[in-house]
């Protein structure tokens, strides 16, 4: 018999979890401006999601030799750790806690999404994902509009100390969690593979949207600040953790009910649009399209948590997935700082379109 407790419990640590970090990652760049060091803040995300990209294969062995629970606990300490590290911004320091989160952050997310397809009956992967999502995105939204404020009347030095508390209680929540129903005998036994064609074509779209994602979050202060002013872009910044709030669990549970490759297609073609609507770089326009990548992004960020659920080995397609997805983001990394913000949407739209034709047959063949 499936309940929903751990999944609840699962959700509100995540939730708090990242009401801190995702407060502290949205600001890093703009606190290491503030000490005269502009560049440590945006070489620390980049290896926080270099080293998620190249642990996340190896995380699923690591998660099966010390158990699930031990994993997400051992991984969100070092969340906390990274953001203390704040504290004492020597360069050394920094570069070592961004390194250090980043393979916490691969072997975090494998067990995650591991806990909770194993939590979930088969039928109910779309909406317990949804459940997830909202919670979890209502955390993180938080964090980053509560973050300003909190600054604005404190100091760098307080906020940062109140973010690495609730992380800390976040990660003590996780002691809550009880044991799933998978076998460990079984999970123990087994290692990491190499991705097959299916998961690479399919890990293609979560690249994709990782990719556009991480450049609106890139590009999209920079567009904002020619129109509208601080405040305004910190509400339009949050838009797409309103809209996984608003829109996960209902996308989730459509998605079992219609199947995920529909909603897919749909996310994409949405995308596309909203892409093409901030290309043209007027207010209202940019608006919009902010808005139908938020939308876009509260369907996807719930249904890439239960498509690897869907077919094959779902440990392995978990820990694959969250290579391909921090790809997405160190690739738009590296586009936001060859190309001009034009240049990069006409990119990500071509990506976009060559990218869905290589994966989509298989989509269709192989997702519910």
């Amino acid at each position: 018999m499936y309940s929903n407790r751990p999944i609840i419990i699962l959700s509100l640590s995540f939730g708090l979890i990242f009401l801190g970090f995702n407060g502290i990652q949205q600001y890093v760049t703009t606190y290491f401006s503030s000490l005269n060091n502009p560049h440590l803040g945006f070489i620390s995300l980049l290896l926080i999601y270099l080293f998620f990209m190249i642990s996340s294969p190896f995380s699923l062995s690591i998660r099966n030799k010390i158990g699930t629970k031990t994993s997400l606990i051992g991984a969100a300490t070092l969340y906390a750790t990274y953001i203390l590290s704040l504290l004492y911004p020597s360069q050394f320091l920094i570069l070592l806690s961004s390194t250090l989160l980043g393979i916490a952050a691969g072997l975090l997310w494998t067990s995650q999404g591991t806990y909770l397809l194993d939590a979930s009956n088969k039928v109910d992967y779309g909406k317990n994902a949804g459940i997830f999502t909202t919670i979890w995105a209502a955390g993180a939204g938080l964090g980053i509009l509560l973050f300003g404020y909190i600054t604005a009347t404190t100091s760098f030095t307080t906020t940062i100390i109140i973010y690495a508390t609730i992380t800390i209680a976040g990660t003590l929540l996780l002691t809550l969690l009880p044991k799933t129903h998978t076998q460990t005998s079984t999970q123990i036994k087994e290692k990491i593979k190499r991705p097959t064609p299916q998961i690479i074509k399919i890990g293609l779209i979560n690249i994709l949207f990782m990719i556009i994602f991480g450049l609106v979050i890139g590009s999209l202060p920079i567009a904002l600040a020619n129109h509208f002013t601080i405040k305004v872009i910190g509400i339009l910044g949050s838009f797409s953790f309103i809209s996984a709030v608003l829109f996960s669990y209902y996308s989730g549970k459509i998605s079992d009910k219609i199947g995920r490759k529909k909603l897919l297609l749909i996310s994409l073609i949405t995308s596309l649009l909203g892409l093409l609507l901030m290309l043209t770089n007027t207010p209202t326009l940019l608006i919009l399209g902010i808005i139908l990548i938020s939308l876009t992004y509260a369907i996807v960020k719930t249904i890439m948590q239960a498509i690897p659920g869907d077919f094959g080995n779902k440990e392995q397609n978990v820990s694959w997935f969250n290579a391909f997805q921090s790809l997405g983001v160190v690739i738009a990394l590296i586009i936001g700082i060859l190309f001009q913000p034009t240049m990069q949407y006409i990119l990500t739209i071509a990506l976009i379109i060559i990218g869905t034709a290589i994966a989509y047959p298989e989509i269709k063949r192989t997702i519910n």
